[in-house]
């Protein structure tokens, strides 16, 4: 008798795929007699995934030339099929041409902000597939030579043997985006803690637009890809960051994290046990309606998606002991 399988087609962007490293694990727990196949909407997604022990294939879908048959043939294979929501996937799937293809098929709505964007997908699918929710948080898997090479990175960054905390830029965008000069006083907080800061610029990242900083007071790691990005990460003993993708990859490999969020859905945040979240907001958020900061006043605001949040600049260095403080005693 053949194995059961599953397709899960994952959405666009990198924070989700993070996030849903837990919903694998959870399939996987439940249904271990299933075959996990994961298809992801661009190579960066798969780079990240590749050592997850619970994905058993990875599979393509967005072949331009595969027409509606042919796809129908492909996923034919399928006892079930799953999709999370996104607007880039294949036109193909999402133009409701499932309904030829062969198994169950579930498409993932839009989570409601009540549960975590995660716990949100967990809930769906046990009651969909009538299976027990047994959670499970995002995690990062990396090779101990992987770890090594993370940790001889950061020996070349930082003299001694202190504890080193990384402090990222982000990675662009109003929310994932932290102002150098904030950055800054993060960094020097961080240090009078007995901490060696290092910057983190991740504009040479995928999906990324956030500007280079140059400056001389502590050393800047710029990363070329998002594994280099996960090997420094699991050596740190503390990131601070904006909400985005590097925040994700801390609380993915357990590294303690203070994330400093400005407007927006916390429901989207990370999981994990090391983390505390740090909230400015200029009162879009209390609001209920806002996920992105779309009216702010602030005079130095400018909406183009490459420039942060007006409250994005509000964090002080008491905000950051403060938490740091709370962190390491917890």
């Amino acid at each position: 008798m053949a194995l059961a399988k599953t397709l899960f087609i994952i959405r666009d962007g990198l924070s989700p795929v993070l996030l849903l490293t837990g919903v694998f694990h959870m399939l996987k727990t439940v249904m271990p007699d299933n075959e996990l196949h994961v298809a992801c909407v661009s190579e960066a997604q798969k780079e990240l995934l590749r050592l997850d022990p619970y994905i058993d294939e990875f599979v393509s879908i967005e072949d331009s030339d595969m027409n509606t048959k042919e796809m129908a043939k492909s996923l034919n294979i399928y006892s079930h099929i799953i999709i999370d929501r996104g607007d880039k996937l294949h036109k193909t799937i999402l133009a409701g041409s499932l309904k030829s293809y062969g198994g169950t098929k579930f498409k993932i709505n839009k989570p409601e902000a009540s549960q975590s964007y995660a716990a949100n997908v967990r809930s769906f699918l046990s009651e969909k597939l009538k299976i027990e929710d047994r959670r499970t948080t995002q995690r990062v898997y990396l090779s101990d030579a992987e770890r090594l090479e993370g940790k001889e990175a950061l020996r070349t960054l930082v003299a001694g043997d202190g504890p080193v905390a990384l402090v990222s830029l982000g990675n662009g965008g109003i929310l994932g985006h932290l102002p150098a000069g904030e950055a800054l006083m993060v960094c020097r907080a961080l240090g009078e803690e007995g901490y060696s800061p290092v910057l983190v610029d991740g504009s040479k990242l995928p999906g990324s637009h956030a500007g280079a900083v140059v400056q001389e007071e502590f050393p800047v790691f710029i990363p070329n890809d998002l594994r280099t990005m996960a090997k420094v990460t699991a050596a740190a003993a503390l990131m601070v960051a904006p909400e985005g993708f590097n925040a994700h990859l801390a609380a993915a490999l357990a590294v303690p994290l203070i994330m400093l969020y400005g407007p927006g859905n916390l429901g989207y945040g990370p999981e994990g046990e090391k983390f505390i979240i740090v909230q400015k907001s200029a009162g879009c958020t209390a609001k209920g309606d806002a996920e992105w900061c779309t009216r702010c006043a602030h005079k130095d605001y400018v909406d183009d998606g490459a420039h942060p949040a007006a409250c994005m600049y509000w964090f002080k260095e008491r905000d950051v002991k403060a938490v740091l403080k709370k962190l390491t005693e917890g």
